[in-house]
């Protein structure tokens, strides 16, 4: 997974410098007056099927046919939508060429977004690598048409196929991973009708709350595009690309992953504090030094990604990250709102973010695009602190919990920032060299001091101990979505991750005030407990018990070992 989303990194990189030469910023300008749209239907029009599926009780046939069949209802509706908004959409841009745009787009648009299910379903399976190695593949074939449409003089268009190809590409592995558009899965049904009734619930919350905040996510680009020329749309969305592309890079693949994994311990506050600290740990540690280096050498980054003809672009892009790295903590916080199904208060939530956000883009408007940049900043600094109390309250963890870890990282990171920034050296000009010279300084400062703070705050071995348990072994999948260790026989197999989280409890003693009540018992695996009872007599118990906390079986109760005897 780490190898692909690397590769993925680069390509995109690399697509980005390809293409900024071979067309113009009026190109990326029109293209965008059409993309921005297409992206917020594309954005809500997942419904939060697949997250639905993921955090499902049982992965049943029942449940995903019909989450599929609902998939396909809303997704015919939202791609009609595209078509009947690119009109008016013509009219208010003054562009006569986006209703061509969108007739292009509603299919692709329709197809990743009926797919969404399916890869929930690799999701629930953990096959995250085969997902990354297949949008790798996918955007490697859309660049390529994109290059050459864009040599055979198509400007716009090329922008607008690599987004059709993309979506069809990734429609198309998705599922093939999942075996077939109605995979195999068990056909026990249970209380089937109960859980797609949950799922439904959890899907409309979800998709008013991914509405809202796409819309108002993409106001700054509408004012933008409306008060200037198509050339300061163009940098203006080249800029906020940019200053995205940290969060798509590492903070979406690690908040599937956590979704994923906590969902698996809701029935224990220790491990679901525990584990969220670790996430928000680590996606602080990975995410602030890489906002950092971009601001401090944003006109490197520019001159070899874009070319010497994007400089107005970093004025831009400085004000965008700033954006960014305060709203890092609130995207974040998702993982929560997700894994435990509080989809209602983070549908209120939103909608009170995206009126406060729409008032500062609005106000920013006012002084041109660099305006509407910092006024989406000043929006992220004042919904901060709000934004992660209203989190904390009512989940299983706490505002410390999250704000703790961000607080470090975000110190250090600007500690460093400012340090490599007043040290006076000697730089050459700006450029590759300039840009590997500060960034391996960075690095060399940032790296110890972030371990010396995880050190003194207890949290040194909590992100050693999470990537051992979590990339340290390799899983097996059944039919019915079921995880297990390899090795295991198929009547021993256990979920993935919970295997894991049994790991990481036993360091949960590194956060005070986490410590498991001294009364209770401390369970074995059903494996452990078969072969013990299969070596002890009745009413025998070997020593030493076998150790990791699970689940007892109904028929273990008389055989507890919440107090170890000693043997006689």
């Amino acid at each position: 997974m780490l190898a692909a989303n690397a590769l993925q990194t680069v390509l995109a990189l690399g697509s980005v410098v390809v293409l900024a030469r071979l067309l113009k910023p009026e190109d990326f300008g029109t293209a965008a007056m059409v993309l921005v749209v297409a992206e917020l239907v594309r954005n809500f029009n997942s419904f939060g099927l697949g997250k639905a599926f993921v955090r499902a009780e049982r992965a049943s046939a029942f449940l995903f046919r019909g989450l599929l069949r609902l998939g396909i209802r809303l997704n015919a509706i939202a791609a009609g939508l595209l078509l009947v908004i690119a009109v008016p959409l013509a009219w208010f841009f003054r562009e006569a060429s986006l209703p061509g745009f969108a007739a292009v787009l509603a299919l692709p648009v329709f197809l990743i977004g009926a797919t969404t299910v399916h890869r929930g379903l690799c999701a629930r399976r953990m096959h995250f690598g085969r997902l990354a190695g297949m949008k790798v593949a996918s955007a490697l074939i859309s660049f390529a048409v994109a290059a050459v449409a864009a040599l055979l003089g198509a400007e716009a268009w090329a922008l607008v196929l690599q987004v059709a190809v993309l979506h069809t590409l990734t429609a198309a592995g998705s599922v093939a991973l999942a075996g077939g558009i109605v995979p195999r899965l068990s056909e026990e049904i249970g209380d089937g009708a109960r859980e797609l009734a949950q799922a439904r619930a959890f899907v409309r919350d979800f998709t008013w709350a991914k509405l809202i905040y796409s819309g108002a996510s993409r106001l700054d680009r509408v004012l933008v595009g409306r008060i200037a020329a198509a050339q300061v749309l163009g940098l203006y969305s080249a800029a906020r690309r940019w200053s995205l592309f940290p969060s798509e890079q590492i903070q979406q693949p690690m908040l599937s992953v956590g979704v994923s994994a906590l969902s698996k311990v809701l029935d224990d506050r220790v491990r679901f504090r525990f584990y969220s600290r670790a996430l928000f740990t680590g996606l602080s540690g990975a995410m602030y030094p890489v906002l950092a280096i971009l601001f401090l050498e944003a006109e490197s980054v520019v001159r070899i990604l874009l070319g010497a003809g994007w400089l107005d672009v970093v004025p831009l892009l400085r004000a965008l990250l700033i954006a960014a790295a305060l709203r890092f903590p609130l995207l974040s916080s998702r993982a929560l709102y997700y894994s435990e199904g509080r989809t209602k208060t983070h549908l209120r939530w939103t909608g009170f973010e995206s009126v406060v956000t729409a008032i500062g883009v609005g106000v920013g408007a006012m002084y041109g695009a660099a305006g509407v940049a910092w006024g989406a900043a000043v929006t992220a600094l004042i919904l901060l602190i709000p934004g992660l109390y209203v989190c904390a309250r009512g989940s299983r963890a706490r505002v410390s919990d999250l704000l703790g870890p961000i607080a470090m990282s975000l110190a250090i990171a600007s500690s460093v920032a400012a340090s490599v920034s007043w040290s006076g050296l000697e730089l050459p000009a700006a450029g590759f060299s300039r840009l590997a010279i500060v960034g391996s300084a960075y690095t060399l400062l940032y790296v110890p001091l972030w371990a010396l703070g995880l050190r003194v705050t207890g949290q040194h071995t909590l992100i050693a101990s999470s990537l051992r348990a979590l990339i340290g072994r390799r899983a097996t999948v059944t039919a019915d979505g079921a995880v297990a260790p390899d090795g295991r026989r198929p009547s021993a197999r256990h979920d993935r991750v919970r295997v894991a989280f049994d790991r990481l409890g036993r360091r949960a003693r590194l956060l005070g005030g986490l410590r498991r009540p001294a009364t209770a018992p401390l369970v074995t695996p059903p494996r452990l407990v078969r072969a013990r009872d299969a070596r002890a007599g009745p009413g025998e118990r070997l020593w030493p018990p076998p150790r990791g906390p699970t689940r007892l079986r109904a028929g273990d109760a008389a055989r507890s070992v919440a107090g170890p005897e000693p043997p006689t």
